[in-house]
């Protein structure tokens, strides 16, 4: 559904994209339809719950070690993933760029799943809007109280001034 953010800004409704094309070394589409694709589509976003779709992205994603490394220690590339998709009970290998459009989800998704996830396999809980609001706790009256205190003080002109 699309809808209108609080500056303005207008934010499409999540669609189906394309899937990876014909060249895909996976053969994704000939694996799973569209049909299928649209129920996994509709299923990721009837979840509703952040954390709940986090957990489904990083349960469809398996660690894969490659038969050899020629990188160094130093690298910063991160480990590779294999993505799969469930359908009819049966789990199918599909491609990171087919897995995306069917979901989707942007890059940002995906890595924010992986580096929410602990070294057990749960994936951290989202923290946004879980600090209580400071200001809205006291009551106007005490507020104005405090300033009317304030205000009892008397004043003094700065004698950190230039011009005196």
């Amino acid at each position: 559904m699309a809808y209108t953010t609080e500056k303005g800004k207008l934010v499409n409704a999540k669609q189906l994209k394309p899937g990876c094309g014909d060249k895909c070394r996976l053969k994704c589409t000939l694996k799973i339809n569209e049909q299928q694709r649209l129920v996994i589509f509709n299923n990721f976003w009837i979840l509703g719950d952040l954390n709940r779709q986090r957990d489904f992205v990083k349960n469809a994603m398996k660690e894969v070690k490659p038969k050899y490394s020629l990188h160094n220690a130093q690298s910063k590339r991160s480990i590779n993933a294999a993505y799969h998709l469930t359908v009819d009970g049966i789990i199918i290998r599909v491609c990171k760029k087919f897995f995306m459009h069917t979901l989707d989800i942007g890059h940002s998704f995906r890595t924010t799943a992986c580096k929410k996830t602990t070294s057990s396999g749960i994936v951290l809980e989202d923290l946004r809007g879980m600090h209580n609001k400071k200001g809205k706790l006291l009551p106007v009256f005490v507020k104005d109280g405090v300033r009317e205190h304030l205000n009892s003080y008397p004043t003094k002109e700065s004698h950190y001034c230039r011009s005196s």
